[in-house]
């Protein structure tokens, strides 16, 4: 994708949630600036979790995450 095709997505995503996305915010939802998506889909706080492992589960879950983008990227 290249810049000026993220500009336009970016433009477009703003125009449909009503409100202009700025760079920091396209990175937010891309996930690509620490953003805390494990704290608003907290599937590991679930009452059949045990507390002791819900930090190795939380850390489990990001390390898949880094594998499959990487494995994406080649």
């Amino acid at each position: 994708m290249t810049g000026s095709e993220l500009k336009q997505l970016r433009e477009d995503l703003g125009q449909a949630i009503g409100k202009s996305l700025s760079a920091a915010d396209m990175a937010k939802l891309c996930g690509l600036d620490r953003y805390p998506i494990l704290e608003n889909f907290n599937v590991f706080d679930r009452f059949n979790i045990h507390e002791k492992e819900r930090p190795a589960r939380r850390a489990a879950f990001r390390e898949n995450m880094r594998d499959e983008i990487r494995r994406r990227l080649g």
